[in-house]
């Protein structure tokens, strides 16, 4: 059986979409057939690798070897210079840690990370890597620029403007995320409230409320439902944490007298994400537009989810967007214009959701048997195939 060590600088549990997409694609290398190991520092106070915990915190059941590190460093213990803190203790965790792993390693072990520094110390020791690239930074560009002419180093990148934006390297591939498509398996079972009322269409949102410390801006969806058609005929339902953030959204709500159309879930479970979902009609992608990951480089795993719901998908006009697969098929509105967003739901009868023929395009599964395919040389072409 082949090995796979995926060591990062990530904590866990936590909750981000990050740390929920490691834990997926682990959950995938598993099923298909890999001992996988996960490595992560205990660097905050919740950081915990108690497989049990985690098992309980992301909803999966597969048995993998969690190997929480020590951290005796800065970052995560104190607020202050964090950005410095994080380099630093990121560089010193990462070096160490590698040179203590790697010497008992295995001619068929792959090493997944998405962390910079041990990026560079594997390569260092000429240790066959992937390293799945999710954004850009001055540090980033340096270590991939530095490593990415040794052939032992391979890169994922979550969509072709964040592969071009690093030069397009020769032994890399693009692969969006993708839905966990176990949690659909027994959707007939879920507990769905349908409307006994007239029936309004359901938006839903779904996703952390703040990125990189940075609100959503959901405010302005929320102002769209005081135009009269919009509140006759729809519902809002915004799923996701962090609590301090779904209560401001509450009081936002509840300011505007807008509690009979919009619901503020907060954090939900997979399972109720996933009954969410199938009562829904409409999902919402959007994002902060000051940031540069999220107007170019992301590749939204609620979208994945939307598709795989059949959902009629609606979603701020970034280039990041724009490059999802199926994307022809998205509703895109002017981001931060409500009159925009309002006329499209104004139009919404004339649109259909669109279904996926081959679901499994879009899972998890589908994306990790592409990454082993991609490792062992089976199809190195490296651009994913055409979805139109």
């Amino acid at each position: 059986m082949n090995n796979l060590k995926y060591i990062t600088y990530q904590s866990f549990p936590a909750e981000t979409a990050n740390s929920l997409q490691t834990i997926t694609t682990l959950k995938y290398f598993k099923k298909n057939c890999f001992d996988v190991t996960l490595i992560f520092p205990l660097r905050e106070k919740q950081s915990n690798a108690d497989l049990a915990a985690l098992h309980n915190y992301y909803n999966f059941s597969e048995n993998i070897d969690v190997c929480g590190v020590s951290h005796n460093y800065p970052f995560g213990k104190f607020k202050i210079f964090e950005s410095i803190s994080f380099h630093i203790s990121h560089y010193l965790w990462s070096k160490k840690t590698v040179n203590k792993l790697v010497i008992n390693d295995k001619e068929k072990t792959i090493w997944f990370t998405r962390s910079d520094w041990i990026l560079y110390f594997l390569a260092k020791k000429n240790i066959k890597v992937i390293f799945e690239c999710h954004k850009s930074s001055k540090l980033r560009k340096f270590i991939i620029k530095k490593t990415s002419n040794n052939r032992n180093v391979k890169f994922i990148f979550l969509n072709k403007i964040l592969y071009e934006h690093f030069d397009s390297p020769n032994n890399s591939i693009v692969l969006h995320n993708g839905v966990d498509e176990e949690l659909f398996i027994n959707e007939e079972k879920l507990p769905i409230q349908k409307n006994t009322k007239i029936k309004l269409k359901k938006i839903v949102f779904v996703g952390s409320l703040s990125r990189y410390g940075k609100k959503r801006n959901l405010n302005y969806f929320i102002d769209s439902f005081k135009d009269d058609y919009v509140s006759s005929n729809f519902k809002f339902i915004i799923v996701g944490g962090p609590e301090s953030e779904a209560n401001n959204l509450r009081e936002y709500v509840y300011k505007n007298n807008l509690s009979d159309n919009i619901q503020i879930a907060g954090r939900q479970s997979r399972e109720q994400i996933v009954a969410t979902l199938k009562d829904a009609d409409i999902g919402l992608l959007t994002n902060n537009r000051d940031d540069q990951h999220s107007i170019e480089f992301t590749s939204p795993l609620k979208y994945f989810e939307y598709l795989y719901s059949d959902l009629i998908v609606l979603a701020s006009d970034f280039p990041s967007h724009r490059n999802l697969p199926y994307s022809e098929k998205i509703e895109f509105f002017n981001d931060h214009d409500s009159d925009s967003f309002v006329n499209i739901l104004k139009n919404i009868d004339q649109k259909k959701g669109y279904k996926v023929i081959e679901k499994d395009f879009i899972t998890v599964d589908k994306r990790v048997k592409r990454i082993i395919e991609f490792y062992f040389d089976v199809h190195p072409e490296g651009l994913e195939p055409s979805t139109s």
